[in-house]
């Protein structure tokens, strides 16, 4: 079978050592999946960005792949629109009618700011549908700020089509402390059999001296004795390196006129601060105690990195906690995650059983350029039956700074490929390693400065070809 061999865009551009990195400006984002119903590799998505003269993003555009034409398709785009100070002020989205042949209106916001660039207002719309194709509006919400650009109300509003106007809906007044902290919060909805507001909630907020938030009352209006009824009382501490040690919530209970305990959770840290245990309990009745509920236990590396969490439940019976499920993570030396594991506790077997697992991959300036999602474990088989994957393509990295020292460092060619043979022009001594999308490497050998030739034999299906510092995707039809 004559194979056709076809090369999509440089994923990630080789810079120059002496420029700064920013890191990379995604341009194309590419999905692919198999199932274990379809074994075959199969592109679904794609999506495009487009960036303005300040590399900001103003246009997502994306295609689905039909596979009974094998061809890219509109699906969507998303609008993006800035005021001058660089915030986006409107944002829209649209879905291709084929039918029709025109852009389908999703959703639209629009928003205006004060000059401290606080949001002003916002307000939504959604399409009218075929064959209108107008927007409408929707809902809208108006802040206003204190002199310390502090949000001290939020007005809600929905349309009204019969009457052509905004009609209120909610709203949130909000009180700070010297600190800018918010010591009370009060909600309320708009009646609009008396055309007038109606308390909702109220929340008083206290710190303590280090200004972390201590303890929560939440009230709620009584609409018979029109006035605050006690709701939940929510009190936080702190260990001695001011890091949360508790929390503890509490419901009123209108009979005993008290607050009664529902849960707590309790954390643990190792020296450098980081939680190693997470503990939750809930409130017995009965015995009026707190008993274990659920337990988190989390590891990490010698640079901090997150390695591990085990879940745990409490078993009443044996007195003893039990494995419920977990994660792994493994990082590179340049502590990115390269790898996240999830596994279930098969209690029959006393062992864990894989769920998923997600593999990243980088170039040259730790820019995620592949990330592969595999899931169905099949136990009896030993492996992995379905995966989902991702390309991120970077057609500018260290974005604003110094764009001229961008340059290639290798090209594959031709493409297509009629015989199955693709060239590999590289701009210096390096080693090149081909894989499939699942991340397992099906060769690796040097290459020489200029021109290259790879006899290639491979299934149908998608492939990378990766040196030290770029990634190419290869296509095997």
């Amino acid at each position: 079978m004559k194979k056709t061999i076809l090369l999509s865009v440089i994923i990630c551009s080789f810079f120059s050592t002496h420029a700064a990195t920013r890191g990379c400006r995604i341009d194309t984002v590419y999905k692919y999946s198999t199932r274990y119903t379809a074994p075959v590799v199969a592109p679904e998505t794609k999506e495009i960005r487009y960036y303005d003269s300040k590399d900001s993003l103003i246009k997502r555009y994306n295609e689905y792949y039909d596979n009974t034409t094998s061809q890219w398709k509109a699906n969507a785009q998303t609008i993006f629109t800035y005021n001058t100070n660089g915030i986006v002020a409107e944002r829209y989205e649209e879905y291709w009618e084929s039918a029709s042949n025109v852009w389908r209106k999703s959703t639209r916001s629009t928003s205006t700011f004060n000059t401290a660039g606080k949001e002003l207002v916002s307000v939504s719309q959604t399409g009218s549908g075929m064959p209108t194709n107008v927007w409408v509006n929707s809902t809208k919400h108006e802040y206003q700020y204190d002199a310390n650009n502090n949000r001290v109300n939020w007005l809600s509003s929905v349309w009204d089509v019969a009457t052509n106007s905004w009609v209120n809906q909610t709203n949130i007044a909000q009180v700070f402390n010297a600190q800018n902290l918010v010591t009370k919060n009060t909600s309320s909805s708009w009646s609009t059999a008396t055309s007038s507001w109606v308390n909702q909630e109220e929340r008083d907020q206290t710190y303590s001296a280090t200004n972390k938030e201590k303890i929560l009352t939440i009230n709620v209006w009584d609409v018979a004795s029109m006035a605050w009824r006690k709701s939940t009382l929510i009190t936080q501490t702190y260990n001695a390196s001011d890091l949360p040690e508790s929390i503890e919530y509490a419901n009123w209970n209108t009979t005993t006129a008290s607050y009664v305990p529902t849960s707590r959770y309790e954390s643990q840290y190792d020296a450098n601060g980081r939680e190693v245990e997470y503990l939750i309990k809930q409130w017995s009745a009965g015995t009026s105690t707190f008993i274990n509920y659920r337990l988190f236990l989390t590891t990490y590396d010698a640079s901090g990195n997150k390695t591990g969490t085990t879940t745990q439940d409490w078993d009443a019976i044996s007195s003893s906690w039990i494995n419920k499920y977990r994660t792994i993570a493994a990082y590179n030396p340049s502590n990115q995650v390269k790898q996240n594991q999830s596994q279930d506790w098969d209690g029959g077997s006393s062992s864990w059983v894989n769920a998923y697992i997600l593999n990243y991959q980088y170039n040259a300036n730790n820019d995620l350029t592949i990330e592969v999602y595999q899931f169905d474990w099949d136990i009896a088989q030993n492996k992995y039956k379905s995966f989902d994957s991702s390309m991120y393509i970077c057609a500018k990295t260290n974005v604003g700074i110094n764009d001229a020292s961008v340059e290639k460092s290798f090209e594959l060619y031709p493409n297509p490929s009629a015989d199955g043979v693709v060239f590999l022009w590289s701009n210096k001594e390096d080693r090149y390693s081909l894989f499939d999308l699942s991340g397992k490497i099906i060769e690796t050998a040097k290459i020489k400065a200029g021109e290259n030739k790879i006899n290639t034999s491979l299934q149908p299906g998608i492939y990378f070809i990766k040196t030290q510092s770029t990634t190419q995707k290869l296509i095997v039809q």
